[in-house]
């Protein structure tokens, strides 16, 4: 009896140094914030395809433009650059005899309110429509070999 006494005794002074002790945890770190993404590169691609200048650039670049116009650092620039990309796809149609989209009227949405734009876009779009609607363009056969 004394023997299982001494036994518990034993094992009662030991089985505490063999529980864990509470670990204590680590403080939660930071979420990790991710870097807002350069659209600047983006911005810089859609004037790109404006300087080319072709009909399916145009439409591109003014896709790309909308789509920036909700960034917060670049969206006044983008705003006007769509205004400006709209009236050169509504003057590009015209010189091509293409049918027309409504890329005039798209300008003016895109420009708001006048008195809040850039000074020059107004006038840009009055222009443009001038010449969106003017005589259509075409291709001009040669009419003699000299030509």
């Amino acid at each position: 009896m004394r023997a299982v006494s001494l036994l518990l005794i034993v094992m009662g002074a030991l089985l505490p140094g063999c529980a864990h002790a509470p670990v204590a945890l680590a403080p939660a770190a930071p979420p990790a914030t991710v870097p807002a993404p350069d659209r600047r590169g983006a911005l810089d691609a859609a004037q790109a395809l404006v300087r080319r200048g072709c009909h399916d650039c145009l439409v591109d670049a003014l896709a790309q433009f909308s789509e920036l116009r909700a960034d917060p650092e670049l969206g006044g620039e983008a705003s006007a650059l769509a205004v400006r990309a709209a009236v050169l796809l509504a003057v590009r149609e015209n010189e091509l005899g293409l049918v027309r989209h409504p890329y005039i009227d798209q300008a003016r949405a895109l420009l708001g309110p006048p008195e809040q734009a850039s000074a020059e876009l107004p006038g840009l779009i009055e222009v443009g429509e001038l010449l969106a609607t003017g005589p259509a363009g075409s291709s001009r056969a040669a009419a003699t070999t000299r030509s």
